[in-house]
């Protein structure tokens, strides 16, 4: 029996901001975000893509790249 790691994938959620408009609104530098972090934009969950949601979406990538079966 095998034991290990088969696969990985992940979902991020559809809908992202533009980190110089939250700069902008939260009153700070706009280097903050993008040199600071990195960024540009920064993905937003919606109400029905919660962690269960995108933790699913992730697992049924993975199976089917990767043609994953049980037993």
């Amino acid at each position: 029996m095998a034991i290990g790691l088969e696969a990985m994938a992940c979902h991020v959620p559809r809908h992202f901001i533009d980190l110089d408009n939250l700069a902008d609104a939260r009153g700070v530098e706009r280097v903050k975000y993008s040199s600071g972090l990195g960024q540009r934009l920064m993905a937003v969950a919606t109400p029905p893509e919660d962690a269960v949601y995108l933790a699913g979406q992730a697992a049924s990538k993975a199976l089917a790249q990767f043609d994953i079966r049980s037993g």
